[in-house]
């Protein structure tokens, strides 16, 4: 019946369309595993309030989930703790962009020249 057939077509239809997505799936992937998934910075104002929940309370994460004056996004543990982790990750490239960089030196936050 012409029913049938435009299902048919519409089916094959569908498979050829999923199977032309596909490959750019994959390739954006591909891509995101190349930059680091996940690799996404903290904002401003996220790396503001890890920064004063540190001074506060040092790594004590489920602190900070209680303190609503400084984290006023009632973020959870488990949020607060991947942002702890994206924070010194940032920290520790930054520090290792100064040290192969050269740029450190007096004034320059080199500390071991006290």
């Amino acid at each position: 019946t012409p029913a049938a057939a435009r299902a048919a077509a519409a089916a094959g239809g569908a498979e050829t369309e999923a199977a032309g997505f596909l490959p750019a799936v994959a390739e954006r992937n591909a891509r995101a595993a190349a930059v680091g998934r996940g690799s996404r910075r903290l904002c401003d104002a996220e790396r503001a309030a890890v920064e004063g929940l540190l001074g506060k309370y040092g790594e004590d994460v489920p602190r900070w989930a209680r303190d609503m004056e400084i984290n006023v996004w009632q973020h959870t543990e488990g949020r607060l703790t991947k942002m702890l982790a994206m924070y010194k990750e940032e920290m520790d490239q930054e520090e290792g962009g100064e040290k192969e960089g050269g740029e450190a030196g007096p004034g320059r936050g080199d500390e071991s020249e006290q």
